[in-house]
């Protein structure tokens, strides 16, 4: 909602390419952005900042506002509006970004939304929080509860790069915004779904203990290979719907390729989620050749990342799966051998729909062939091997062996099996 996206140009195109390519909901921030200092050119837009200097709401940062929000709806893309970032609120207060959600709630709750009470609620940045020096490495540190004792220890070595997340600030950061998403759903005049982005190894749920606003179970892989390790457990354990909402940007710190977004999309999506999330390094910042913008995150610009691969392969992803009832998808990670795991997330992951089932095969795997164990035993069994960048489908042999399947692989890229059982 800043002046990087400027208005009308380049702000229509991205929502243009996005719809083209069908995706339904754009994550937005209405205030603050993360990784900007408050009184950043890079946190306003053609009519300022949200606040003016008396403190009161800024109408004509809303006029800008009310443009890019109005060509997303037009456009059929549902903005999920995010207010500020987590540790804003140590800044205004509650006093204020309770105004600015009330703003935001007056404008857009009438329209077809989502509302996304902040940015990592959880996130404790130190003072150079969005400047290049800041090592990619702090992100992790930062993103943990640290105990006392870890906590002396970066403190003695990194002595201006944390933070320590300490038990009591992290409680009382929760109590505020919990405060704030109370405020959201009394303020609300109808219905509308509320979730919260957080940092990686938690959920929004488990950060503030399933409280009866939350809507959407949301979590974040982040941006470490690491997180390969319970992105399916996260989504297999969920009582809310649950979405990954901030998923390896592809290019951001120069990896997480198309191959790697077609594995979050298919393990995503075969694990349980509710919907799939995608981001493109230099969409996200409209980060240019022309600056240095964030760029501790990598080199980019946005007139290329709108068109990373990776986005077109969830795209064919996404139009091939629909013809199926995906969100009645049911994990069945125990069908085929070897497993996905937390010690081995690169093994296949399965799930079932009505007839069909679905198996994921990562590359990077060392198993020649995969066994899938179903009751059926029936032969009128249609199996393809899917190529996922085409979706040109292959048929595949298998053997019967007792109550399994034995499929050789046939390729050492990521694939998907489908079988399909007649009446």
């Amino acid at each position: 909602m800043t002046s990087r996206a400027k208005w009308p140009e380049p702000f229509q195109s991205i929502v243009n390419q996005r719809k083209k390519q069908g995706f339904t909901v754009s994550q937005i921030v209405v205030g603050y952005p993360p990784e900007v200092s408050l009184d950043s050119e890079n946190a306003a837009n053609s009519g300022g900042f949200p606040f003016l200097q008396n403190g009161q709401i800024n109408p004509a940062y809303f006029e800008e506002v009310d443009k890019k929000i109005g060509y997303l709806l037009q456009a059929g893309i549902v903005p999920m509006i995010v207010g500020s970032w987590g540790h804003h609120i140590d800044v205004l207060g509650t006093i204020k970004i309770k105004a600015l959600w009330q703003e935001i709630i007056k404008r857009y709750q009438h329209y077809p939304v989502i509302f996304c009470l902040t940015g990592e609620a959880d996130i404790f940045p130190d003072e150079n929080y969005g400047k290049k020096t800041t090592p990619n490495a702090i992100i992790a540190i930062i993103r943990t509860i640290i105990p006392p004792v870890i906590s002396m220890f970066f403190k003695q070595h990194f002595p201006q790069q944390i933070i320590p997340v300490t038990i009591n600030s992290l409680e009382e950061r929760v109590k505020k915004w919990d405060e704030v998403a109370r405020f959201i759903k009394k303020t609300l005049t109808k219905p509308v779904p509320l979730t919260v982005h957080v940092t990686p190894t938690t959920s929004a749920g488990e950060l503030f203990h399933f409280p009866d606003w939350l809507d959407i179970d949301s979590f974040q892989s982040g941006h470490d290979y690491q997180s390969r390790s319970y992105i399916f457990e996260k989504l297999q354990s969920a009582a809310l719907p649950r979405i990954n909402l901030e998923p390896w940007y592809e290019q951001i710190k120069g990896e997480f390729g198309a191959e790697d977004q077609r594995y979050m999309f298919w393990v995503g999506l075969l694990s349980g989620a509710s919907g799939i999330s995608y981001g493109a390094h230099g969409v996200w910042n409209m980060s240019s050749t022309k600056d240095e913008f964030l760029d501790h995150w990598g080199k980019s610009d946005w007139r290329t990342a709108l068109y990373f691969p990776g986005a077109e392969n969830i795209t064919v992803a996404k139009e091939w799966i629909q013809q199926f009832q995906w969100n009645k998808l049911k994990p069945s990670i125990k069908i085929v051998s070897p497993q996905i795991s937390k010690k081995k997330p690169l093994n296949p992951v399965a799930a079932r729909c009505k007839n069909d089932y679905f198996i994921y095969v990562p590359s990077g795997k060392t198993t020649p062939s995969i066994h899938v164990h179903l009751l059926q035993t029936n032969k009128n069994m249609t199996a393809l091997w899917i190529n996922l960048k085409t979706f040109q489908s292959e048929l595949a042999f298998s053997i019967y062996q007792s109550s399994s399947w034995k499929f050789n692989l046939l390729t050492k890229q990521d694939t998907l099996l489908w079988l399909h059982f007649g009446k």
